[in-house]
């Protein structure tokens, strides 16, 4: 998956669950709504059955009902019940009662009989209650001035801190974003950078080539002369790391149109091998391969797997402080191909482990400026791999050597595959 392609992917992502914990909240603050309310009904609920016991005590000391006329200050409707309480008794009772149950708001109230209305007329405020009170008909009714600023007063707190926390993973999650993109523009830049100096190295690089090989055979130094053995090594050296980076890059991008052929693996690990053998004795070391007992092909580009190769070996020489032995074998697991390749060099940290496929990267182990390479070895091997629809894996202990796997799947279309 390209870059770009992950990018989108965890923009879309990141904003669905964004969305996601938006709607959560708006849904637990409706719910806290609807609990806050729900416990502001049930305390008034029993404040009125509180109240109504004190009222039926004070009717039965006082007789029945007498009257039916209207309160003029009661601010409830025009037609009520005239309590042989009186209004102020009635009121004391209801404050003490409304006050014990910790409910500060304003109300109104008034006494009718069911058989009259037994419906609220105060309006379409929903704050409004009722019980019966006296005998089977009178309704004592009680409507409650500014519940909803009231429910909201209790919800205020929990709603800034609502608001607080989406405000602020809104701005982490801008702020993210803003960085990624950065980030994105940061990686394209150092990507065309590398990739100009690159060019830029190659064609004088492939001049310095040619203008060695024009000296070498119009020169009249000796053919072993060792100044101009250094120039051919190290102008060949600077020019296999350019193309390791460009062919690394179109990797990345997916651009690099390899040459799938038939060949077998035994070979190419045979020829891999005596050639790596210059380099591994030149430290006094020794490389071995064993072979698979059969002959195992596949369809790849003999070129990059090779090259692939040849890094790891590259590496188990260079990442060494002891006398290099490198071991390559060949085998087989299920579909797969395995190449083997086991040295007894510095080995890697479990914790390096993760990110040594990165490119760039490079364990720094022992001196390392004694060691050469841009940390492309590993990340390059790896795209090889998987380009060929395989996999890589890694063993490797500090102080105990290194062990790197690689996967090809194995073409039993071919003829003479086991």
């Amino acid at each position: 998956m390209s870059s770009i392609r992950y990018s989108q992917l965890l923009v879309i992502g990141a904003s669905i669950a964004f969305l996601l914990v938006l709607g959560m909240q708006v849904q637990w603050m409706s719910l806290s709504r609807k609990l806050v309310e729900d416990q502001f009904d049930a305390e008034v609920n029993r404040a009125l059955r509180m109240a109504a016991e004190q009222i039926n005590q004070e009717w039965e000391l006082h007789g029945s009902l007498q009257f039916l006329n209207p309160l003029d200050d009661s601010q409830c409707g025009t037609s009520v019940l005239q309590s042989p309480l009186g209004k102020e008794k009635l009121r004391s009772i209801l404050d003490e009662t409304f006050q014990q149950f910790a409910l500060p708001l304003t109300y109104a109230y008034q006494i009718t009989q069911v058989s009259n209305d037994p419906l609220f007329f105060f309006g379409e405020s929903p704050g409004q209650y009722a019980c019966k009170v006296g005998g089977e008909e009178e309704l004592l009714q009680i409507r409650f001035i500014g519940k909803k600023a009231y429910v909201r007063s209790r919800m205020r707190r929990m709603t800034v801190l609502t608001l607080i926390s989406l405000g602020l993973s809104l701005f982490l999650f801008w702020l993210t974003i803003r960085q990624l993109i950065k980030q994105k523009k940061l990686n394209q830049w150092n990507i065309d950078f590398f990739n100009s100096m690159a060019h830029e190295f190659r064609t004088p690089l492939t001049n310095m080539k040619l203008a060695l090989g024009l000296l070498r055979r119009k020169s009249t130094l000796p053919k072993t002369d060792p100044y101009l053995q250094i120039l051919e090594e190290e102008n060949q050296h600077l020019f296999d790391q350019v193309e390791r980076v460009l062919d690394i890059e179109k990797f990345k991008k997916e651009q690099l149109s390899l040459h799938l052929k038939p060949l077998s693996l035994n070979q190419l690990c045979r020829q891999i091998v005596e050639k790596a053998k210059i380099q591994v004795e030149s430290k006094e070391g020794r490389i071995d391969y064993i072979p698979s007992p059969e002959d195992y092909r596949m369809r790849g580009d003999a070129l990059h797997i090779g090259n692939a190769i040849r890094n790891l070996i590259d590496n188990a020489v260079k990442y060494n402080e002891r006398t290099p032995l490198v071991k390559m074998e060949l085998g087989r697991q299920k579909d797969y191909a395995c190449i083997s390749i086991q040295d007894n060099g510095v080995g890697i940290p479990r914790k390096y482990q993760s990110v040594i496929f990165q490119r760039f990267f490079r364990f720094k182990a022992g001196n390392p400026a004694a060691v050469k390479g841009f940390g492309l070895g590993l990340a390059y091997a790896k795209n090889v791999v998987e380009q060929h629809a395989g996999h890589l894996r890694l063993f490797s202990q500090p102080g105990q050597g290194t062990t790197l796997q690689l996967f090809f799947p194995i073409d039993t279309t071919e003829k003479g595959l086991a």
